[in-house]
């Protein structure tokens, strides 16, 4: 079926397109969403950066076309042919060794040495390590025989003969090091496709290759013992290449740069899934070798909820930077019930399909399994300590006994008809042995629904963090705040106040649409409002403090010059340049000049008391007998002298305030003046009388100047 035809069909309204032989087909950037390709034959298909989300490719056939197959081969059997040709040059070495004298002879020993360890390098830990190891060796070895030629003294044509087998003896090493590292790709590369028969005509090729050169030599050397030991040789090396290439294959760290380069030489014109979006596609029983799911020009593949269950030969794609590079992810996607006990700490799940697995007991602690698809899965005892889970599908999962300390989710999160009787909100037991188990008591479980409850009613929530501890006062005021933009958040919405050492967690429980973020942000704003408020009121009452002490200070010099100059023109003969002048300057007065100044501050009020006119209103407090109360208040009181001094300054401040109520500026004045006796009288203890009678008196002074 050609791709015009499928997507003539699919605009028109189809989605069944099961069995379909769509091989070499381009969809490149097409959208085929919700589109059925069960049994289909893919191999070649270019699904590139293609809108795949919810397409069935059940039990689809995936790889490479019969011509890219073929060509494939072909090159395999070159590259093995060629490897075959390099075994000649480590042939030729041991032959010449057999015929060769002194010290040529020491030379080429020295080489076959270098060779062994090189060999047994890259056996224990890997080809690359192997010829790190073989260029120290070469090195070395150069140093020493450049220093033991200078030390000896060797004569000319010997320092030739030995320069000239050691060039011989670095090409054999050369050639040593091209035979298994391209032999072993070579036979990766056949096993990528998983031919029998492509792998053994790979190996005869090779071998028929080397074998010639053996045949060659030993009809030059005529030695029989050379001609034995080449054929030993080129078995070594030929089972060589099959020991790593098939260890690679495996999954072996050690070499895992020949199997990424044999899948990407296998892979090469495979079906390609680059750049598409594979959410919630199933894959079920597919075959995917030689598929390509890497990122396209920065845009990756999206396996969200991509099912690949029972697919095959998923080993055998180019996964790229998706869920399928890492093994064990990658065969738990394949198999999800063999997830049992299984370590996933630190793992990137994102969007795994993991439905119906076995994962008890697994350890998911720190794991990213943010839009996971857990639904029916066993997770009994598994420890989701500090997991993602924000927008995980929890549905009929069986979740009792696992540990939740700290998992992080959000209002996607789905737990409908989850099975769970009791869990765990710590990882390790506290100082009282205790793991805090839900429900507390050790005979209860959960009832049906009860879990989904509890944590749907903590995802309605929003937390909020009181730095260094709570004002009252800024607290009333930022909450008063959300709850006049929010009608639905009321002060039943607190759940709890909670001291976190220094700090307060405010938890409060909101709306399912709420944003919560924004009832974070306008509670913030308005409680760090409220404390630079204070602070300021602080600073400005400071100020005010300092400004009425001078205050007081130049009315007492301003009496004390004005007694001065009544008593110089009652009695001539006092000095005005005696003690008067020097106490005034030294800034000593008389102690009596406290008490005077509160007589004339009591004295103004009275006065100004008088003179306040009687209530019209009747829904108006009597201010006239607040002012007055409050008046006697503050005389009784334990204030200090300073103290008490700015109170009756700023009672006096609201008694003048009252004569002209209606006046500009006069609410501004007298809330200043409340704010500024509400700030002394707090310096009382509790049980003062002053503190009793200020908490009724100033909030009706507020009422009556409609503050």
């Amino acid at each position: 079926m050609k791709a015009r035809d499928v997507l003539q069909r699919y605009a028109a309204g189809e989605r069944e397109f099961q069995g379909a032989n769509l091989r070499g087909r381009s969809f490149r950037g097409k959208c085929l969403a919700g589109a059925d390709f069960s049994g289909a034959d893919i191999r070649g298909t270019d699904f590139t950066q293609a809108d795949l989300t919810g397409v069935k490719f059940c039990r689809a056939t995936a790889g490479l076309q019969q011509r890219q197959w073929v060509l494939s081969i072909l090159i395999a059997w070159v590259m093995a042919a060629f490897s075959g040709f390099l075994y000649w040059i480590p042939e030729g070495l041991i032959g010449w060794l057999f015929s060769a004298e002194s010290t040529e002879a020491i030379a080429g020993w020295i080489a076959i040495v270098i060779l062994l360890a090189y060999f047994a390098t890259l056996i224990h830990s890997g080809v690359l390590a192997g010829i790190s190891t073989l260029a120290v060796i070469v090195a070395v070895t150069v140093v020493m025989a450049v220093a033991s030629t200078s030390l000896l003294l060797i004569i000319s044509e010997d320092i030739v003969s030995l320069v000239a087998t050691a060039i011989a003896g670095a090409g054999a090493r050369s050639a040593a090091v091209a035979v298994v590292v391209l032999g072993s790709i070579t036979i990766a590369i056949t096993i990528a496709m998983t031919e029998q028969l492509v792998i053994v005509g790979a190996v005869a090729i090779a071998f028929i290759v080397a074998m010639i050169g053996v045949i060659a030599l030993a009809a030059v050397e005529a030695i029989p013992l050379a001609v034995i030991v080449e054929i030993a040789a080129a078995l070594f090396l030929t089972g060589l290449n099959i020991y790593l290439a098939w260890r690679a294959m495996r999954g072996d760290p050690r070499d895992l740069w020949i199997r990424a380069t044999a899948v990407a030489v296998a892979a090469w014109g495979g079906t390609c899934f680059r750049g598409a979006d594979l959410t919630d596609a199933d894959f079920s029983h597919a075959q995917l070798k030689c598929c390509d799911f890497r990122e396209y020009k920065g845009e990756p593949t999206t396996l969200i909820r991509t099912v690949f269950k029972a697919s095959t030969k998923i080993d055998l794609a180019r996964p790229g930077k998706t869920l399928l590079a890492h093994p064990n992810i990658r065969n738990i996607l394949i198999n999800p019930g063999n997830g049992y006990n299984q370590n996933f700490y630190k793992m990137d799940l994102r969007g795994a399909s993991l439905v119906g697995g076995n994962f008890e007991k697994a350890n998911f602690k720190q794991a990213d399994l943010s839009e996971a698809d857990v639904r029916g899965a066993n997770l009994k005892e598994a420890n989701f300590t500090d997991t993602l889970v924000v927008g995980t599908n929890f549905t009929h999962a069986y979740l009792t006994g696992a540990c939740l300390e700290a998992w992080n989710l959000d209002p996607t999160t789905i737990f409908k008809d989850v099975d769970c009787q009791y869990i765990y909100l710590r990882e390790y037991p506290n100082t009282l042995g205790s793991r805090e188990r839900r429900p507390h008591d050790p005979d209860k479980v959960f009832a049906p629904g009860d879990f989904e409850r509890l944590y749907t009613q903590l995802m309605h929530t929003v937390e909020i963090l009181l730095k260094g501890g709570m004002d009252n006062e800024a607290f009333a005021v930022a909450f008063q705040k959300i709850v006049a933009e929010n009608s639905e958040i009321t002060w039943d919405s607190v759940q709890s106040i909670e001291k976190k050492g220094e700090d307060v967690l405010l938890t409060l429980e909101v709306p399912p649409d709420t944003d919560k973020a924004q009832v974070e942000r306008t509670f913030d704003a308005a409680y760090v409002a409220r404390l630079e408020a204070q602070a300021e009121a602080q600073t400005l009452r400071a100020q005010d403090m300092k400004d009425l002490a001078l205050a007081l200070a130049n009315q007492q010099n301003t009496i004390n010059v004005k007694a001065e100059s009544k008593a110089m023109s009652d009695n001539p003969n006092i000095s005005v340049g005696g003690d008067f002048k020097g106490n005034l300057a030294g800034g000593d007065l008389d102690a009596s000049s406290s008490v005077q100044n509160f007589d004339n501050l009591n004295s103004t009020i009275s006065t100004a008391l008088n003179q306040l006119p009687e209530p019209t209103e009747s829904d108006k407090p009597n201010l006239k007998t607040i002012l007055s109360e409050l008046h006697t208040a503050i005389n009784d009181s334990e204030l200090e002298d300073d103290d008490k001094a700015e109170a009756l300054a700023q009672l006096d401040i609201l008694v003048q305030a009252g004569q002209t109520p209606s006046a500009n500026g006069i609410k501004k004045q007298v809330k200043r003046a409340t704010t500024m006796l509400t700030g002394l009288i707090a310096s009382l203890p509790a049980a003062a009388k002053l503190v009793d009678t200020a908490k009724t008196l100033l909030p009706a002074i507020a009422t009556y100047f409609g503050l």
